[in-house]
């Protein structure tokens, strides 16, 4: 049945993909986003609502008009945030949007948690919603871990004293943004690797649990209607640590995987940056709090049998996520030149690509080639001697993730490398770079 959703935090990136599946699934809603928010209403359906959560009468308000809630409103980590943003942003407006509602008011409130308040381990443990804070290491845990769990604490209370809320607990939420203006999700995991920053260089391994955004959205929906009043539902689906979600990412687009620091080395630097802070009066900004570095080791892994059982919900691979991200940084020119993708790139294609991109890298006219790499795999994929030469030399090929690149056994694939070859300088002979050479 159509309802009238109010959500909070719609402008975030978790938030305009709720909207959007609110609006798919036929609701009305009434999106509540930060003064300054620049975007127009992405449907008719959709009314902004531009207001502070701390102002209890502008929340009342709004509750006295709708069906349902969705609280997905809360400041995640952000670069060089000075550390009591997180509690004022988290668990202050927490408090005052409960304290607006009604003991009594029986709305259906979906509350946005994090795994945050039930992972943390010092050694991989997956976490169900039951299972208690045995392994979980306290003292290591962030400001941003603290505030959502007492944030939680207070949802299940305002739950244990009559109102419907339903708590929902996201992993480490990935994927494409609602919109080309979107935020971007979790840019240290996959942009910054892409764009081969500095940063990006780089890992602690430690572990967490990575969902797709829109699978979480879908889900948020679904506590709508389904879903017990003060239980927790885990939204994960990938387990992982950092080690293997580099590997991954390495080998879906042909780059070599950052290197891996011992999680003291990034205490110590980040220590020594904080104090470079204070000294220099905040002259010199410390982009990673030394209280976030302690939790890079720990593992927030969850269990999400409960949510698929009860609430629908369906996580999809990993590598379709950041295939779909990949797309989305293209097509808001975040990538380099060098680093273009098809459109039409699949789980299936991406391989040849990253092969594709090996050999044209290893060619003498890389040059001219490396900037027409998508015309080139589209006439790898319309001709059929060119796309079993790549196909075969892909399969008995190894991928080597710490240096990025493909080997092979090269008498097995002397044929298919001199097809690919051939077809390589047969297009750059015929380019205008060589014409301009020659004429």
């Amino acid at each position: 049945m159509p309802k009238k959703v109010l959500v909070f935090g719609a402008g975030g990136f978790l938030g305009e993909h709720v909207v959007a599946q609110l609006v798919a699934a036929g609701h009305t809603v009434l999106a509540v986003v930060r003064p300054g928010y620049s975007k127009a209403s992405p449907s008719s359906r959709v009314q902004l609502w531009s207001g502070d959560i701390l102002d209890r009468s502008f929340v009342r308000t709004a509750l006295d008009s709708v069906d349902a809630v969705v609280f997905s409103a809360g400041r995640t980590w952000r670069p060089g945030l000075e550390l009591g943003q997180y509690q004022q942003h988290n668990v202050s407006i927490t408090q005052a949007f409960f304290e607006a509602l009604h003991p009594c008011q029986s709305t259906r409130v979906v509350f946005t948690s994090s795994l945050s308040t039930i992972g943390g381990s010092a050694v991989p443990i997956i976490y169900a919603e039951g299972s208690g804070r045995g392994g979980i290491c306290e003292t290591k845990l962030s400001p941003y871990d603290r505030a959502k769990i007492e944030c939680e604490q207070i949802a299940v209370q305002r739950a244990a004293g009559g109102n419907n809320v339903v708590i929902l607990n996201p992993g480490l939420m990935l994927g494409p943004g609602a919109s080309a203006t979107s935020n971007l999700a979790a840019p240290f995991c996959l942009l910054w690797f892409l764009q081969g920053q500095f940063a990006a260089r780089f890992f602690v391994n430690g572990g967490v649990t990575l969902c797709d955004v829109r699978d979480v959205a879908a889900a948020h929906v679904a506590a709508l209607e389904l879903g017990n009043s003060g239980e927790r539902y885990i939204l994960g689906g990938h387990n992982l640590d950092r080690r293997a979600f580099y590997e991954r990412a390495a080998r879906l687009v042909g780059r070599r995987m950052p290197q891996e620091l011992p999680g003291s080395l990034l205490t110590g630097l980040t220590t020594i940056s904080d104090g470079l802070t204070w000294l220099t009066a905040g002259r010199v900004t410390s982009p990673v709090h030394r209280s976030f570095a302690r939790t890079q080791p720990l593992y927030y892994f969850g269990e999400s049998q409960k949510a698929v059982s009860e609430l629908g919900y369906l996580p999809r691979p990993l590598e379709q996520t950041m295939l779909d991200m990949i797309q989305h940084y293209q097509s808001r020119s975040l990538l380099s030149a060098r680093f273009q993708f098809p459109v039409e790139l699949t789980l299936e294609t991406a391989p040849l690509f990253a092969m594709l991109r090996q050999l044209v890298d290893r060619s003498r006219y890389q040059r001219t080639l490396r900037e027409r790499l998508p015309e080139l795999f589209h006439a790898c994929q319309s001709n059929h001697q060119l796309r079993d030469a790549l196909t075969h030399l892909l399969s008995i090929s190894q991928f080597n993730a710490r240096r990025g690149k493909y080997r092979w056994e090269h008498r097995s694939a002397k044929s298919d490398l001199q097809v690919l070859r051939k077809f390589l300088e047969y297009v750059y002979f015929g380019s205008s770079d060589f014409l301009r050479k020659v004429l």
